[in-house]
C-alpha cells in the first residue's frame, strides 16, 4: 500500500537540505527563503461505502459511493484522523 505525502511548494532554487531534530524536521534553503517542514501523517478510512480521505493538514474529502455525493471539509486545526460511518 502506498502512504498518503502531503505536497509542498518552495520558491527559487533549492540550494541546501539537511534534517534537523528528533521531531522530524527538515530544513530546506534557496535562492527565495529558507523553510522548516515538518511531517504530517495524512490518514484515510472506508466503511459502508463511504470514504474519508485527508488531503491537507487541515482538508477531508468525504465520498459517499453509494450516491457519488463528495464533500470537502475544511478545519481551522491539523487534523491527526479520520474515520467514516454512517
Amino acid at each position: 500500500m502506498w502512504a498518503l505525502q502531503t505536497p509542498t511548494e518552495l520558491e527559487g532554487n533549492i540550494t541546501q537540505i539537511k534534517w534537523g531534530s528528533r521531531k522530524n524536521l527538515l530544513a530546506v534553503s534557496s535562492t527565495e527563503s529558507v523553510s522548516i517542514l515538518s511531517e504530517q501523517a495524512m490518514s484515510s478510512h472506508f466503511h459502508q461505502q463511504v470514504a474519508a480521505v485527508q488531503i491537507s493538514p487541515s482538508l477531508v474529502n468525504v465520498s459517499f459511493l453509494s450516491t457519488g455525493g463528495t464533500h470537502s471539509l475544511h478545519t481551522d486545526m491539523h487534523i491527526s484522523g479520520v474515520f467514516a460511518t454512517k
